[in-house]
């Protein structure tokens, strides 16, 4: 894999569509109106069990079919143990880690998304205009904005190049630490920069050169736990494939304190689910990006159309709204 070949950065930055939807229930969509936010729930509430922790198994697999001769072995047993660290106790661990997500689907109209998420057929499709949405690509910024992943095949090859940059940069180092010539190099420029005498040489350069490894190293793990996390966060079963579904993800450091969202509870029967509020985009107040507002196919009160027309009137919101084309009998 070359640098310009980076299967992950290319589903990340995936062209966003014009308009994308959101379905909910009149509270949700009056909430948002009212606030100028939106919700993002935490992963580990939301309707897939499998989520997050479903990329993990698939790097696992992507690990075991690593080859097992020489240098390769090493770095196989490293990425093993890289892996295991970050989902179970390190940066990707629930106990680090908060990752809140928002979802918007392709589809503006569309039966089953009414059923699960409009409100059995009473709520609203929110349609936005969400192409100012991502950060900017170089801004070392976490938060995604991109496609589902649904396939296996494809789930798999994002996720071995995600894991690629651990695997070949640890090998290129430990090579370059068993190579004569390498080391001899580094001395020699060690003894450019450093003249020193003779008793203080050695401590002196296998401490820089231990400091220059373990800076690599880590760059190596960081930009893989990068990748990881945007994967975890995007991979979804296959089952859920009829969602379409477009997924804003907010990375949020387990004790860091927010500034311009704010983390919240409901209730959803006995279940707590912790969810943001959010600007869109994120730590940018502006007017909300809606665009369109439909009306689900049993949503068909004409009080609650004069509702909305007077609460988008109210809050200067021009998005026209139309009716559901599905023609269910409720």
């Amino acid at each position: 894999m070359t640098t310009d070949d980076d299967p992950v950065r290319e589903w990340l930055y995936q062209p966003i569509p014009g308009r994308l939807w959101h379905y909910t229930n009149f509270d949700g969509f009056a909430g948002m109106v009212r606030s100028g936010r939106i919700w993002a729930t935490d992963v580990w509430s939301l309707n897939d069990t499998e989520e997050f922790i479903h990329a993990k198994g698939i790097a696992e697999s992507v690990i075991r079919d690593l080859p097992e001769d020489g240098d390769s072995a090493r770095a196989k047993a490293a990425a093993k143990d890289f892996v295991d660290s970050c989902f179970n106790t390190g940066v990707l661990s629930p106990a680090r880690l908060e990752i809140y997500v928002a979802a918007f689907t392709t589809l503006d109209d569309t039966l089953s998304q009414w059923w699960r998420y409009g409100d059995s057929g009473k709520g609203f499709s929110l349609g936005f205009d969400l192409r100012q949405l991502r950060p900017p690509s170089g801004s070392g910024s976490l938060v995604a904005f991109a496609p589902c992943v649904y396939e296996e095949s494809e789930k798999r090859r994002l996720i071995s190049a995600a894991l690629h940059h651990f695997v070949s940069g640890t090998l290129s180092l430990w090579r370059k630490v068993a190579s004569p010539v390498w080391v001899s190099e580094r001395m020699m420029q060690w003894e450019d920069m450093h003249r020193v005498i003779h008793g203080a040489y050695r401590e002196n350069f296998m401490d820089w050169n231990q400091n220059y490894l373990h800076e690599e190293l880590l760059t190596h793990a960081l930009k893989t736990a990068g990748n990881l996390l945007n994967m975890a966060a995007l991979c979804k079963n296959r089952s859920f494939y009829e969602e379409k579904e477009w997924r804003l993800v907010l990375p949020v450091e387990r004790d860091q304190k927010l500034q311009t969202a704010f983390r919240q509870t409901r209730m959803k029967g006995s279940t707590v689910i912790r969810y943001l509020t959010t600007s869109l985009p994120p730590g940018v107040e502006t007017k909300l990006p809606l665009e369109e507002v439909v009306r689900g196919p049993c949503n068909k009160s004409t009080d609650v159309r004069d509702s909305v027309a007077n609460l988008l009137r109210t809050h200067r919101c021009s998005a026209p709204m139309r009716d559901s084309a599905i023609p269910f009998r409720c």
